[in-house]
């Protein structure tokens, strides 16, 4: 018995720390006064979802940045650039675009220096999908 409250107490305080770890993340921030756009990669799940008009979610930091944030690029054509020059991280089967953000560069982008590239500070919407051709 004792041993059956020592797994319920483990699994409770397992909870409660993903939950901290991601309860900041489920929450979008959206900009309405955009002056430089975001624009990330997005595998064609994102492209399905918002042609059936639903909210996609672009994950900012999690697990006390463990995971720094989704990938941030601050125009289209780098976006692609990059997309075309990392094919290994993209090699799935998915059909990968390009999306603008519903943030604004200046104010939700941070650069990370173990990566090297610029990642999104909070959980932004993906607004819509860019033409890359």
């Amino acid at each position: 018995m004792k041993f059956l409250k020592y797994v319920a107490l483990f699994a409770i305080t397992f909870a409660i720390v993903i939950w901290l770890g991601v309860k900041d993340a489920l929450t979008p921030v959206v900009r309405e006064d955009i002056r430089t756009p975001i624009y990330t990669l997005g595998d064609g799940s994102y492209q399905q979802a918002l042609a059936q008009q639903k909210q996609v979610l672009k994950f900012g930091p999690m697990f006390w940045d463990q995971y720094p944030g989704g990938l941030a690029f601050t125009d289209a054509d780098q976006a692609l650039y990059y997309l075309t020059q990392n094919p290994q991280e993209f090699s799935d089967s998915s059909e990968w675009g390009v999306y603008q953000l519903s943030g604004d560069l200046e104010r939700d982008v941070d650069y990370n220096d173990y990566s090297g590239q610029l990642h999104i500070r909070h959980s932004l919407l993906v607004i819509k999908q860019i033409p890359t051709m």
